[in-house]
């Protein structure tokens, strides 16, 4: 005779028991799987936020250089080259760069090739930091005594270079929006008439009328 195999019985509590576990144990493979999910997800964002990040670090990187063309017949041919830093004190070649990350080349109009060497030397004399705008009305007729040194006796060499470049210069700065640079040249403009009679102050600023010319009379 075969022998019986025994019987387990299980009470309620038993059966509930076991029913809560298995509950348990869908809920938390549910949960792990949504989990899976979300992971699966988060490549997609990365390359987002990286995107951003790529973006923002392309404008703000000042050690790479610019190059600036030139839209006149004249000037087409020539370009300038300048840290993205020292440009950056153009309020105009910011707005352009940051318009078009990729693109580091800047197109120029309205100024001359030769204006915009003097307007690059002003950005490299202070190197990306722009200057404070000299108070008004002047202190004094002596512009070193109303702004650094270095400011003022860069203008002054513009301006007993060649009156016109001056009057190109602050031209340049106002259409490249440069403030520190056009409050200067207006500045020395202001210094030189500074208690000038109306004739002396025709003599003064009129371009074809050399400075030697004026300190003879």
């Amino acid at each position: 005779m075969s022998e019986k195999q025994p019987t387990m019985i299980l009470d309620d509590d038993d059966v509930s028991t076991s029913s809560k576990q298995k509950r348990q144990r869908e809920e938390e493979s549910s949960t792990a799987a949504s989990s899976s999910s979300s992971s699966s997800s988060l490549p997609t964002s990365s390359s987002s936020s990286s995107s951003s990040s790529s973006s923002s670090s392309s404008l703000d990187d000042d050690t790479d250089e610019i190059v600036l063309t030139f839209t006149s017949k004249e000037d087409s041919d020539k370009t300038i080259k300048v840290s993205s830093k020292c440009a950056k004190i153009s309020n105009h070649i910011k707005t352009c760069l940051e318009q078009n990350l990729s693109d580091r080349t800047v197109p120029i109009q309205r100024v001359k090739y030769s204006t915009m060497l003097n307007v690059v030397k002003y950005m490299q004399l202070h190197d990306g930091t722009e200057a404070p705008i000299i108070e008004k009305p002047l202190k004094s007729k002596k512009l070193e005594e109303c702004t650094n040194k270095f400011d003022a006796e860069f203008i002054m060499s513009v301006f007993d270079k060649n009156k016109q470049d001056l009057y190109d210069l602050v031209l340049a700065a106002n259409y490249l929006d440069i403030k520190g640079l056009l409050h200067l040249g207006c500045a020395l403009i202001a210094a030189r008439i500074k208690g000038l009679s109306l004739e002396k102050i025709k003599e003064t600023l009129d371009p074809k009328i050399k400075k030697t010319e004026i300190e003879a009379n």
